[in-house]
């Protein structure tokens, strides 16, 4: 289980998930989505990440910015566990659905979980992004001259849309800031 724990930090520290909650997470431009989550004037609400054919891989909620409850999907949609740090319990599930183990949540792995909720707080927060003063649209670009990411910006903070691209051309990320911090999704595609 602590293997799995400290998976489950690495991919929440590497990239955040969503909020596409049906089986085939494409959007208009047929960009897989890979992880989705939403945020509230810089606290996050809601994460999910995908395999690439489209079933929810993790979902994770949050009550005031702070893991609640967690669950992992076998890659055939089926329930494979589920985290409640609320009454600190787990249920591991076979692919077949069945019970494989159950039990308490031991303070370790309860200190790991909160500590990966306290650190996707900080990476909510913390945006290395370098934004003139002013308003406008910051863009940078690859050296083969593609677009590397667009930044809207008002009064010197992020404010509006963020999107970022991969050197092929096609949407990377996407985000929206409002005064400066995460407010509604952020959606990160599989490179087409």
């Amino acid at each position: 289980m602590i293997k799995k724990i400290i998976l489950i930090f690495i991919l929440l520290y590497y990239g955040c998930a969503t909020i596409c909650k049906t089986a085939s997470c494409q959007n208009k431009n047929n960009l897989i989505i890979e992880t989705e989550s939403v945020f509230q004037k810089g606290i996050i609400i809601e994460s999910r990440e995908f395999y690439e054919n489209g079933n929810i891989e993790e979902e994770i909620f949050f009550t005031n910015g702070t893991l609640t409850i967690m669950k992992e999907y076998y890659e055939n949609g089926k329930l494979e566990e589920i985290f409640n740090l609320k009454n600190r319990t787990y249920i591991e599930y076979d692919e077949d659905g069945t019970i494989d183990d159950e039990g308490t949540i031991d303070d370790l792995t309860l200190g790991i979980l909160m500590g990966v909720s306290e650190l996707i707080k900080l990476a909510a927060l913390t945006e290395l992004i370098e934004i003139p003063q002013g308003n406008g649209m910051n863009k940078e670009y690859y050296e083969n001259g593609i677009l590397k990411e667009e930044i809207s910006y008002k009064d010197g903070k992020l404010d509006g849309i963020y999107k970022e691209y991969y050197e092929n051309g096609s949407l990377k990320s996407q985000s929206t800031f409002k005064n400066g911090v995460l407010d509604g999704s952020v959606i990160e595609y599989y490179s087409k």
